[in-house]
């Protein structure tokens, strides 16, 4: 929604401010969520599945527990950076109004 509202901006309005970074950080940003949601989820439930117990009891050594915290910090740094991608794209839009 965000990228097709960007794109209409600049179509029948005045082009948005700095448009091509806009566009390349909402980009990146559902690059991100559809890793996320169609790779990392998978595996992450894979994982879940697999051992069938909450990742949390298997000890620290574990290669299934080192692989679903590597996993899980990874999509959390994926969302942190939408986060920031979706507050810069905010200030933009509020410095523009």
């Amino acid at each position: 929604v965000v990228l097709l509202s960007l794109v209409a901006r600049r179509l029948i309005g005045p082009r948005p401010v700095r448009f091509g970074v806009r566009t390349t950080v909402v980009t990146i940003m559902l690059a991100a969520t559809l890793f996320s949601g169609l790779v990392l989820l998978r595996q992450v439930e894979e994982i879940q599945t697999a051992v069938g117990v909450p990742s949390e009891t298997l000890p620290p050594q574990d290669a299934r527990r080192v692989r679903f915290n590597r996993l899980h910090g990874f999509s959390v740094g994926l969302l942190a950076f939408e986060v920031v991608g979706g507050l810069a794209l905010l200030g933009w839009e509020t410095r523009d109004s």
